[in-house]
């Protein structure tokens, strides 16, 4: 059997990420209209002293994870390929064919890959409460 295993290197950004996913009740966008409403949605968050607490609660939490993760597979013997979320998002095509090859799968090339979109959801709030977080939190 074969494991691929995507993380995402900037644990933060994963934490605000999520938490601002709880917030707003959107987990991905599909559509103009979902990012507008986004937006809006974001416009009324203010990040207050409490939230940055959350933040680093689910930020421990996924490092926990993560620790878990590498534990179990080591355990296991699991060899794993490795992608990071962050080059996933910024080449799918090429990591597509990386894991096909990986699992034994016919080349993919010939596959559309134009209507396949990552629309992140970093927002300039994102941004701020990244600075928030690192200004008073030490990690």
């Amino acid at each position: 059997m074969k494991f691929v295993r995507v993380s995402r290197k900037d644990k933060l950004a994963q934490a605000i990420s999520y938490f601002l996913a709880n917030k707003t009740n959107i987990w991905n966008i599909f559509s103009q209209d979902n990012i507008q409403n986004y937006t809006k949605l974001l416009s009324n968050i203010n990040i207050e002293e409490s939230d940055i607490d959350r933040i680093h609660e689910m930020y421990c939490s996924l490092i926990e994870q993560e620790e878990f993760i590498d534990r179990f597979c080591k355990k296991e013997d699991i060899q794993a390929l490795q992608i990071d979320y962050e080059d996933l998002a910024a080449n799918i095509k090429h990591y597509a064919n990386i894991v096909a090859e990986y699992i034994g799968l016919p080349n993919i090339n010939s596959l559309d890959f134009s209507t396949v979109k990552v629309q992140k959801l970093a927002s300039p709030l994102s941004d701020k409460t990244c600075r928030l977080y690192r200004k008073n939190t030490i990690v």
